[in-house]
């Protein structure tokens, strides 16, 4: 069972509200995405001319990500894959932590990494996955049928070193983004329809950056602090001594 995340623009916590502000901004909040009515808000239409400018100019849209790809690959030695894809709202990647292929089987740990296109924020998680070769008849060729073991949400364990690597290259080449905790993006909105997805429990992770968590279960297991880069609410707490005693 999914979190549900409460739309609160005047909340205490900054990221909160601040994310808040961007769904609400760019989606209408209770309308199926195909209800006529869904395309004339204005966010969609803003949202849309987005999609439509990154798939007529897509190498030009992407520059400044695929620079970035590109910087990173010269700052490690792991690999890292471009899979942003042009119809989606937000640019990603992936880094290759560990992979060890089997007669059967692939086991794949792997760090994935989103920069959003509506609003400065990003996210990074850990995946820890299995995959499993098998011819289809559709595709005539060999697929690989994935499913995914653990979800590390923080720099923890084997993920650590690459994590914080990730996260210090973004907010040097994005000043200003902040990062979406991992307990935020997991988090589902009712009444939410992404332009892409059909289900009116959507996860802010659709809303901000795209599909990659629709690979998870709503149960999936958790290492690490699913909680980590969420900052306490602007509430100060002040100590007194106690009032004398008569």
């Amino acid at each position: 069972m999914l979190n549900n995340f409460v739309l609160d623009t005047n909340s205490p916590n900054k990221l909160v509200a601040e994310i808040s502000g961007v769904i609400k901004k760019y989606y209408p909040i209770g309308v199926n995405n195909l209800d006529p009515v869904y395309a004339e808000y204005p966010g969609i239409i803003e949202l849309t001319k987005i999609v439509e400018e990154n798939m007529t100019n897509y190498k030009k849209s992407f520059k400044p990500w695929t620079d970035f790809l590109k910087k990173l690959k010269t700052d490690t030695t792991k690999k890292i894959h471009n899979t942003a894809l042009p119809h989606e709202i937000a640019f990603s990647g992936e880094m290759i932590i560990q992979r060890n292929n089997y007669k059967s089987f692939n086991h794949t740990k792997k760090l994935v990494f989103s920069i959003s296109m509506l609003a400065p924020l990003f996210s990074i998680f850990g995946i820890d996955e299995t995959s499993v070769p098998a011819y289809d008849d559709r595709f005539q060729r060999e697929i690989d049928y994935s499913a995914i073991n653990v979800v590390t949400a923080s720099p923890y364990q084997e993920f650590e070193t690459g994590f914080n690597f990730i996260m210090k290259s973004i907010q040097e080449q994005f000043p200003g983004h902040k990062f979406v905790p991992f307990y935020i993006t997991q988090c589902s909105i009712e009444g939410l329809y992404t332009h892409d997805n059909y289900t009116d429990k959507t996860r802010v992770h659709n809303a901000l950056f795209n599909r990659l968590l629709d690979q998870c279960p709503d149960m999936i297991f958790t290492r690490g602090d699913k909680f980590f880069g969420l900052e306490p609410s602007n509430i100060s707490v002040t100590l007194l001594p106690p009032p004398p005693i008569d």
